[in-house]
């Protein structure tokens, strides 16, 4: 999981046309501004972020599998005691 979401795009810094970063002085902050036009018009970026999302499905769907298994343990566990 860890390597896949290596592979992960930053989406804010790879796309500076779509994401306008700031930085707030008084809170020592960076803030994002997301231009959903550009969004609509760059094709490049909706492809990334399926891709991204792709991957992120995976990640959710094992932890899903891995977190059911953890509570039939837990059942098990709670019917010994």
């Amino acid at each position: 999981m860890s390597y896949i979401s290596q592979d992960f795009a930053n989406v804010v810094d790879n796309y500076p046309d779509v994401f306008t970063r700031k930085f707030n002085l008084a809170e020592d902050t960076n803030v994002v501004i997301c231009d959903l036009e550009a969004i609509r018009a760059n094709r490049a970026f909706q492809n990334k972020m399926l891709s991204n999302l792709g991957r992120t499905k995976g990640l959710v769907s094992q932890a899903n599998v891995e977190l059911g298994l953890l509570e039939k343990v837990k059942e098990k566990l709670g019917a010994i005691q």
